[in-house]
């Protein structure tokens, strides 16, 4: 059976264009819990995925296989291929070799934001929908040889902490208006086609200073068998003082 790979690999998509100058630590983790804001809230809605507007984030925990196979996750996988398949490339881009597991302290508790890619917004009749992938457990399901069984409940929370302080540090990178922009990475050639693209969205993002609404659905508590009751803390202590919008997907029927 293959292990885990203690071999350090090139990651092929940064998760936000300011992965470089911030510690991965200091991504990952949010050290001090703060209570949570009268001014966020989570807002219950009657959308669904194939209702969701433009100019919005998708947000959904994950594993760290490349693999959106069952539940909400492989109807995102059909509803948003292009981002289905940057996902995939980002988790295989930590295997030491195709036969080998993802470095997990390089993947668990972190978040890769994709943007929106021409494809998807193509194939959805020009709306433009970002993906928040929260890397909660490590595998899923039961352990095979060739992949991981999810992790136990404590693990899940504490690395859904670390993915969505990760996250709140990208969207707030992302109102920044001093940032590097896409034009000047492609310049320097150190982006492949479908970088350039999620590094152009992101620098256009940037630019207009935009807050992005959050859809997600109950997430952690479907595969994953955690509460959603125990989630929701803490998306509220990590987003504590936030001042945009964050709705709850119905939970399906």
């Amino acid at each position: 059976m293959s292990q885990p790979s203690t071999k350090s690999t090139k990651r092929l998509l940064p998760t936000t264009t300011q992965d470089l100058d911030r510690p991965r630590k200091q991504r990952k983790n949010v050290t001090t819990p703060q209570q949570p804001s009268s001014t966020f809230t989570l807002l219950p809605t009657q959308t669904i995925l194939s209702t969701l507007p433009s100019d919005t984030i998708l947000l959904h925990s994950t594993n760290c296989f490349g693999e959106w196979g069952a539940g909400i996750a492989l109807a995102i996988a059909h509803l948003l291929p292009a981002a289905n398949a940057i996902y995939t490339t980002h988790c295989d881009s930590f295997r030491a070799d195709p036969r080998s597991w993802p470095e997990r302290e390089k993947l668990v508790g972190t978040c890769l934001l994709i943007p929106p890619l021409d494809a998807d917004t193509k194939r959805n009749g020009g709306k433009e929908v970002w993906v928040a992938c929260l890397f909660t457990s490590y595998g899923y399901g039961r352990a095979t040889e060739r992949k991981a069984g999810k992790d136990g409940k404590a693990v899940i929370l504490r690395q859904t902490r670390g993915a969505l302080g990760d996250l709140r540090g990208q969207l707030e990178g992302m109102r920044e208006k001093d940032g590097k922009g896409g034009e000047d990475a492609k310049n320097e050639g150190v982006l492949s086609g479908d970088e350039v693209e999620m590094s152009d969205a992101r620098a256009g993002a940037k630019k207009q200073g935009r807050q992005l609404d959050i859809y997600s659905p109950q997430f952690n508590s479907g595969s994953f068998g955690v509460k959603w009751e125990e989630t929701e803390i803490l998306v509220k202590e990590v987003f504590a003082g936030w001042d945009g919008k964050w709705f709850i997907l119905s939970p399906p029927k």
